[in-house]
């Protein structure tokens, strides 16, 4: 069996549910590898079902903790990083609204624009237009 120090200088820890080592492991730091799993894999279609799954947790337990630490639901949070990018894309890239979509997780390109103005107050393609010159 690996020892304890071993396993989180490999970059794991252990399970929140089982709790190998008969420890629990803090919120604090379950919501930190939640966050880690959200920004490696929000080009992925993530349903919280899955990212409980890559997390070792219950869905609902997952959420509420997500959002008692953060204030924020893990939706929300991975809807934060995939505009975050998207918004990156429009300014370094000639890309099209749509493989700007596609690339951050959004396939449906009318939900992308309208959530990107709901953040940013602009379609994609006015935020492009005023803020490249």
């Amino acid at each position: 069996m690996i020892q304890k120090k071993g396993l989180y200088r490999l970059g794991y820890r252990p399970c929140k549910r089982c709790q190998p080592l008969g420890e629990p492991v803090s919120n604090q730091e379950w919501v930190r590898e939640i966050d880690t799993i959200l920004l490696h894999n929000y080009q992925q279609k993530l349903t919280l079902e899955e990212l409980a799954h890559l997390a070792r947790g219950s869905e609902s337990y997952l959420r509420h903790t997500y959002k008692a630490i953060t204030g924020i639901t893990p939706q929300k949070r991975l809807m934060n990083i995939r505009l975050s990018m998207a918004k990156k894309g429009l300014l370094e890239t000639n890309r099209t609204v749509k493989e700007i979509a596609e690339s951050v997780g959004m396939e449906n390109v009318a939900y992308f624009i309208k959530k990107f103005g709901e953040y940013y107050d602009d379609s994609p393609l006015q935020f492009r237009r005023k803020n490249i010159k």
